[in-house]
């Protein structure tokens, strides 16, 4: 509906099936299934033609997942009006994106939650804060195939009220290299929050703990 209203679980999966079908760019899989028997989607997009699996690892790659927590559905929708972009737009920019990097689109990380607009899946958990444990039957597939595929960035759509247009996060965690940390923050706060009030949008660090 482009952003007109939320986008139903059943179309969904109608849109990015017909959009795979109809785009020689777009192979899509289903790399899981939640306890509630939904597809755990994964879309790769590439240019003329999506890479084959055992090639996305050897040049680079973007992985971005959405909505994670099943009431932030923003970045689904972002999520799938970009697939579909990718998937059909003849754009120099986006020809030379594709051309040189492969583009991984999981539409929704918690489907369960998504069609309930709830934040945890169906066994009541958080799964953002399973990324260690991997216990449920949506974060270990997503966990695998970011290990298969080895993206050199992983963008994770979340959505939050009020504020600012956008508050990216970088990782703090104590136990990641301190280099690592300090390269991330410097790339998030030197370039991204640059580049973006350039363009015009108003931005701050997430601070949720």
């Amino acid at each position: 509906s482009n952003g007109q209203e939320w986008t139903l679980h059943e179309d969904e999966v109608e849109v990015v099936e017909g959009i795979a079908a109809a785009s020689d760019r777009v192979r899509l899989e289903t790399i899981g299934e939640t306890y509630e028997g939904r597809p755990m989607h994964l879309a790769t997009i590439g240019y003329p033609k999506a890479p084959a699996p055992g090639q996305v690892a050897k040049s680079p790659a973007v992985f971005i997942m959405c909505t994670i927590h099943g009431g932030e559905r923003s970045g689904r929708e972002a999520c799938l009006i970009l697939l579909r972009e990718l998937a059909f737009s003849n754009d120099p920019r986006i020809i030379d994106i594709l051309s040189n990097a492969t583009v991984l689109i999981n539409p929704s990380a918690n489907p369960d939650g998504q069609a309930a607009g709830r934040r945890t899946n169906s066994a009541g958990q958080d799964l953002n804060r399973d990324s260690l444990l991997l216990r449920h039957p949506e974060t270990l597939p997503l966990a695998e195939a970011v290990r298969d595929y080895e993206p050199e960035l992983l963008i994770d759509a979340h959505e939050k009220g009020g504020g600012p247009d956008t508050d990216p996060s970088w990782p703090r965690s104590q136990i990641i290299n301190g280099e690592l940390v300090s390269f991330a923050e410097s790339l998030t706060v030197d370039w991204l929050f640059s580049g973006g009030r350039g363009t015009g949008w108003s931005m701050r660090p997430y601070t949720g703990w």
